[in-house]
């Protein structure tokens, strides 16, 4: 049944489902590495694209998703660049928006981010099958709504107190995070012109994460932008050399794979 008590008693459990979700109340911290550390003001951003459909089948013959391609693919060129200087991790951390049910009529368009650890070390189509089950399991526990969401009341006082972009500032939960945002599958016009290609942007306060990626699938594309901060990230071109490297070598893989 409603009204105001069941609301009630429906608040913090969304909320302890959201935070369950996003790695629990205390989650493990990410292991060391630069990946993680203070951000300056500036962004440097490259952008990667790629055709939608043979992404889609090599990650089908995999086992996997578009988007656990574009975590696998983005794991492999982040573990090159930490290689390049010199360091190894075992599992990199990734926070992964999902698209979540709306809380209210003014709720508008909510995500949760899923915390998902990507084994280092593994070949482009072991990690596509390694990154689906690590989201399924997310994803079983999938939140109704995001915690910024339902925290949205106090949002206002903890922005203003700075509480927020101290804890971007701090965190050490994630190394990076990777959004996928899916378009319209059909074709596309602006002013009777048709759009072949979109770019995807997602700039602002990145705290101390040092990459970030967002892609977008339109138009019969994968957009893959990626943002840096250029002083902590001074090989941009090489991250995505790697990422156009990770995409031709899972979609090679596949047709290799489908002629024997």
């Amino acid at each position: 049944t409603g009204g105001p008590r069941a609301t009630a008693t429906r608040g913090p459990r969304a909320l302890l489902a959201a935070l369950r979700a996003s790695g629990g109340l205390h989650p493990h911290r990410a292991e060391p590495c630069s990946l993680v550390a203070p951000t300056g003001p500036r962004r440097r951003s490259v952008v990667v694209d790629v055709e939608l459909a043979t992404v889609r089948a090599a990650a089908h013959t995999a086992g996997g998703s578009v988007n656990d391609a574009l975590l696998a693919v983005v794991a492999g060129a982040l573990e090159e660049l930490l290689a390049g200087r010199g360091e190894r991790i075992a599992t990199l951390s990734v926070g992964v928006p999902m698209a979540t049910r709306a809380t209210g009529g003014d709720a508008g368009n909510a995500n949760a981010p899923l915390l998902v650890d990507i084994p280092c070390g593994l070949a482009p189509a072991e990690r596509i099958r390694a990154v689906a089950a690590a989201v399924a399991v997310r994803r079983a526990s999938a939140p109704p709504a995001a915690p910024l969401t339902l925290l949205r009341p106090v949002m206002p006082l903890v922005a203003r107190l700075g509480l927020f972009r101290h804890y971007l500032r701090r965190q050490r939960r994630l190394h990076t995070i990777v959004s996928l945002v899916r378009g319209p599958a059909g074709p596309l016009t602006l002013g009777g012109v048709p759009v072949t290609r979109m770019v995807p942007l997602a700039l602002g306060d990145q705290g101390s994460i040092t990459v970030t990626v967002v892609a977008l699938a339109a138009t019969g594309r994968l957009v893959v932008t990626i943002h840096a901060d250029p002083v902590r990230v001074p090989e941009l071109d090489r991250v995505a050399a790697g990422v156009r490297a990770g995409f031709l070598a899972l979609t090679g893989d596949s047709v290799n794979r489908a002629r024997t």
